[in-house]
Order: structure tokens, then sequence, then C-alpha cells
């Protein structure tokens, strides 16, 4: 048929069906190729969601693991500050008693010397008092009383704030 189309022999009617199907096949083939473009487009897509997915993954994998250093890190740190601050207390305490023998001792020398039996020098009864003094600082109750003053300033200060809102706003 095309070659009678080529050769003029077909009738206009003809002509215009042999189009017809001529565009038909051209719009199927062009159709055909946007189809294919369309699945290669989605497939290359999905590759690159995949790979940007697995990236993340591992993106995210190094984070977690890097976080877990850092926790490590902190925890090792924390036992270390623990540690180091228990040792502060000993070395402190240990302090408080050589000063308190040494005024002792002190006390005993001046005693020898003065050859007063049973004087009682001030430094040894202010160092006895401030050695009272700490022991308290350190006990429970002290810490129990500050506590319960820190509670009662807090709940006045909270009455005191709700008494004002209440002053300025009626309505609350």
């Amino acid at each position: 048929m095309r070659a009678q189309f080529a050769s003029g022999t077909l009738t206009d009617l003809q002509r215009v069906n042999l189009l017809e199907e001529l565009l038909q096949a051209h719009e199927r083939a062009v159709e055909k190729r946007k189809a294919e473009a369309r699945e290669s487009l989605m497939k290359d897509a999905q590759q690159i969601r995949a790979e940007r997915t697995a990236a993340r993954k591992e993106d995210l994998e190094q984070e977690k693991q890097f976080i877990a250093q850092l926790e490590d890190q902190l925890k090792a740190e924390t036992e270390e500050i623990e540690v180091l601050r228990q040792e502060r207390q000993r070395l402190q305490e240990e302090r408080e008693e050589l000063e308190l023998e040494g005024a002792w001792q002190q006390h005993q020398l001046e005693l020898e010397a003065a050859h007063v039996p049973g004087a009682v020098l001030p430094e040894l009864v202010e160092a006895e008092l401030e050695k009272a003094e700490r022991a308290r600082r350190r006990g429970l109750a002290f810490w129990m009383k500050m506590i319960c003053l820190i509670f009662v300033s807090l709940q006045l200060l909270l009455v005191t704030c709700v008494g004002l809102c209440s002053a300025v706003r009626p309505e609350l």
C-alpha cells in the first residue's frame, strides 16, 4: 500500500486512512518510547533512593557508634570524678586530723613549757569547736534543715506569687 501511495494510484480516502494509520503507529511508537523513558527514570530514581537510604543508614550507624563512644567516655570521666571527690574528702579529713594533732602537740608543748598542769589553751578549744562545727555540717540533720528551709522558702514564694496574680487578675 505504501508503494501505491508513493505512485499516486490510491484514492484520497485511502490516502487519508493510510496517513491516519501511519500517524497512529507513530503515536504508539512515541508513547512506547515515553513509557520506556518513564520506566528508566523510575528505576534510576529507585536506585538513587536506595543509595541515599543506604548512605543515611551508614551515617546513622556511625553517629550511633560515636554517641556510644561519647557515653562511654562520659561514664569513665564521671567515675573518675567521683573517685577524685572521695579522695579529696579523705584528704581533707586527714588534714583536719593533722591540724588537730598539731594543735594538741602545741598545747602539750606549751603546757610542758609553762609547767601549768591541766591548763587549756584557747586555740585548742577553738580547734575542737571548729571540728565539731564541721562534723555537724557534714551530718544529715544539718542538710535536712537546709532542705526544709529551702522548701518552706519556695512555698512562701509560690503563695506570694499566687497572691500577686490574684490581686492583679481577680478572674484567675
